[in-house]
C-alpha cells in the first residue's frame, strides 16, 4: 500500500477536527446556522437567534430593507418580460471579514429574472463610461503601478503626496436607487449623449430601475 503523504495526512486531520467541532457545537446548540462565507470556503457557526439580532439589526440602521409579507416575482417576471419585449422590437438585444462577523446582505443575482437586462446595459454603459473617465480610472494592479510610474515622471510625486484607500460599507443602501440612477442620467446628459445607441435616456433609465 502506498503511504499517505504527511501534507494529505495535515490535512485530512484537520477536517477531522473540523466536523468533530461542527457536531459538537451540532448537540449543544441546536438551534444553529451554518453559513459559507462570502468569496471563501470558510464557515461560520453562529445561532439562530444572533443572525436574526443582527439582521433586524442591520436593517434599522440602514433603513435600505423590509421584510416582505408577499412574494414580488411574478410582478417583477411581467415587467422583465414588458421591457424585453420592448428591446426586441427595436433590434438592440437578442434572447439569450470583519470583527464581529457583521451581517452585510449579498444579492446573488447570476440566475435573477433581470440578469439579461443588466449585462444588456452593462455592454451599453461600459463603452461610454471606459471612454470619458479612462484617465481616472486604474483597471488592475498592475495599471496602478503604471499609471503612478507616470506620475513620478511628470514630477508629481512628492515627499507629502499621500497614498489613501479606503472601504466603502453598505454601498448599496447608503446610494440609493433614485438617486443612483439620476447620477447615471446626469452622466450620460453631461456627455452629450441624447441618445445610446439608438436607446434614449428614459428608457435606459427605466431599464435600470428593475
Amino acid at each position: 500500500m502506498t503511504p499517505i503523504p504527511l501534507i494529505d495526512q495535515i490535512r485530512a486531520l484537520r477536517k477531522l477536527k473540523m466536523v468533530q467541532s461542527i457536531r459538537k457545537k451540532f448537540k449543544k446548540y441546536w438551534n444553529t446556522i451554518i453559513n459559507q462565507q462570502y468569496k471563501s470556503g470558510v464557515l461560520h457557526i453562529g445561532s439562530a437567534a444572533d443572525y436574526e439580532r443582527k439582521a433586524v439589526e442591520y436593517r434599522r440602521t440602514t433603513g435600505a430593507y423590509q421584510v416582505l409579507t408577499s412574494n414580488p416575482f411574478d410582478d417583477t417576471i411581467c415587467t422583465v418580460t414588458r421591457l424585453l419585449n420592448q428591446l426586441k422590437s427595436l433590434n438592440r438585444i437578442r434572447e439569450w471579514h470583519r470583527k464581529g462577523t457583521p451581517l452585510r446582505p449579498i444579492l446573488n443575482t447570476i440566475h435573477a429574472a433581470t440578469k439579461q437586462i443588466s449585462q444588456f446595459l452593462d455592454r451599453l454603459i461600459r463603452s461610454l463610461f471606459d471612454r470619458f473617465v479612462r484617465q481616472t480610472t486604474f483597471v488592475d494592479g498592475a495599471d496602478l503601478l503604471d499609471q503612478l510610474q507616470k506620475y513620478i515622471q511628470k514630477g508629481y510625486f512628492k515627499s507629502l503626496t499621500l497614498l489613501i484607500t479606503f472601504d466603502i460599507t453598505n454601498l448599496y443602501t447608503m446610494l440609493q436607487q433614485e438617486e443612483s440612477l439620476a447620477l447615471l442620467a446626469e452622466f450620460i446628459r453631461e456627455h452629450n449623449c441624447v441618445r445610446v445607441n439608438g436607446l434614449s435616456i428614459d428608457t435606459i433609465i427605466e431599464l435600470a430601475r428593475v
